[in-house]
């Protein structure tokens, strides 16, 4: 494990690298590529490399329950072998042949911040389908790597060119993280920034968020961005507010969002999108384990019926015993994504 962690850290040291090269934000629009460079190389180089993360990613969120304790399912290794790519699906994974990543950083609000293109190398004469993806995490923590889920192979094959933001405060931005405040603006700021790239067809847009990008993904919605189609991944919809870990989300909170501390229940209102779901004119699949223990899986339950309610389009897939990062059931739920979003991009 100790190649893969090591080439995982010395993709955040390239971003911060690139920040660091990237000239000043001041004065440039918003979206303005600052600076690009070729991501590390993937660290996952063979089958065992693949079998191996994706054990640990299983492991590790069972540790970290019981840390905090928390009391979840023991992990179920049977299952998890039985949802694994074959080796023969791997392989054109880990040899990324024909696609690259990219790190750079693009002007948000003055700001410098940092992110991540997935795209094919032959570009010229094309306009491709763009994903945005949203991190999950807050500030430092949770930042994207280069190679999460293999260079998002499954859609940069399926045609898309992918895009994430680190946010501000992430690793290599500027700025202060505000948790679906003033920083929805760096998501919003990839599409100004893929009109530049002149082969990205922005009219064409779909999102994924994973856990507090689920709510970054929904609050870009609600702000107006044209999206086709919105992937939802273990989402936060709302701000914690019960269970065991409430009473550090909420000391987070007042550290993070402008005036939460004075007025809390005004910033939770802001960012619950249960309560605004009327104004969510895009159709949504969402996929949450019930054994999450990081974001109340009764959450997304409560959003899809408020989404049923005002008469939205949404698909809900609750995955029994599953956990924050869908360990058991990531393939078949990238599957059901991409299924989802061509049937929204190829629908007038």
């Amino acid at each position: 494990m100790g190649r893969v962690w090591s080439g995982l850290m010395a993709g955040a040291a390239m971003v911060f690298s690139a920040a660091a090269q990237a000239q000043s934000a001041e004065g440039q629009p918003d979206g303005t590529l600052l600076s690009s460079e070729p991501c590390m190389e993937s660290p996952i180089q063979t089958y065992q490399d693949h079998v191996r993360m994706r054990y640990r990613m299983g492991m590790r969120a069972q540790m970290a329950a019981s840390q905090e304790g928390i009391e979840t399912p023991p992990f179920d290794e049977d299952r998890f072998r039985a949802g694994l790519r074959s080796p023969e699906e791997v392989a054109p994974r880990l040899a990324y042949d024909g696609y690259e990543c990219l790190n750079i950083t693009y002007a948000s609000d003055g700001l410098v911040i940092a992110g991540i293109i997935w795209k094919p190398v032959e570009t010229e004469g094309e306009s491709f389908p763009l994903l945005i993806v949203n991190r999950g995490g807050n500030r430092q923590s949770g930042g994207m790597h280069p190679w999460r889920d293999e260079g998002w192979f499954d859609f940069v094959d399926a045609g898309f060119v992918v895009l994430a933001s680190q946010y501000r405060e992430g690793p290599g931005s500027e700025g202060r993280d505000e948790f679906g405040g003033a920083d929805v603006n760096d998501v919003l700021n990839l599409i100004p920034l893929a009109d530049g790239l002149g082969y990205v067809d922005t009219g064409s847009t779909v999102m994924m968020g994973e856990s507090r990008g689920g709510l970054m993904s929904l609050l870009a919605a609600r702000r107006g961005m044209d999206l086709k189609a919105v992937a939802l991944y273990a989402p936060a919809t709302a701000l914690h507010s019960s269970g065991p870990r409430a009473e550090a989300f909420d000391r987070m909170y007042s550290v993070m969002i402008p005036g939460y501390a004075e007025n809390p229940e005004a910033a939770r209102e802001a960012r619950n999108a249960s309560l605004w779901a009327e104004e969510l004119d895009v159709p949504v699949i969402l996929f949450h384990g019930t054994a999450d223990w990081r974001v109340d899986p009764q959450g997304s339950v409560t959003f899809v019926n408020a989404m049923l309610e005002a008469g939205k389009d949404v698909e809900f897939h609750l995955l029994e015993g599953d956990d924050h990062g869908l360990i058991y059931n990531e393939a078949l739920a990238r599957e059901l994504t991409l299924d989802f979003f061509f049937r929204f991009l190829t629908t007038d």
